[in-house]
């Protein structure tokens, strides 16, 4: 499967793909999915380097200290976040779960909107 395949199935899927930078800086990895222009105040894109989750998602801040850790530790296995909401630039509420992982020396958060796996 190509890389924009993948990338497309991972934003029909509504999860975000970032990965990780340095401390507190990620690039989106594919295409974004249409909901994250909900959170974001400017103009996003594949490619860009954004402070997501720090600026959009303040609930992922303390998830990101155990994601640090499990990256440092280059552990193959997944750490969850747990569901939390969150609500967007018009005050709509909406109900997320991350993932942090470690794939082929790369620090991979995914952020993905929940539907029905929520109710």
């Amino acid at each position: 499967m190509s890389n924009s395949i993948t990338a497309d199935v991972f934003a029909a899927l509504d999860i975000l793909v970032l990965e990780r930078l340095d401390f507190g800086r990620f690039r989106i990895t594919g295409t974004p999915p249409d909901w994250l222009q909900l959170f974001c105040r400017h103009q996003v894109k594949s490619g860009m380097q954004i402070l997501i989750p720090q600026q959009e998602f303040p609930f992922l801040e303390n998830f990101l200290i155990d994601a640090e850790e499990l990256w440092n530790r280059n552990d193959k296995n997944q750490l969850k976040s747990g569901i939390w909401y969150q609500l967007d630039l018009s005050g709509k509420e909406y109900h997320f779960e991350a993932t942090a992982i470690y794939v082929q020396d790369t620090k991979i958060l995914l952020i993905k909107l929940l539907h029905e796996e929520f109710e």
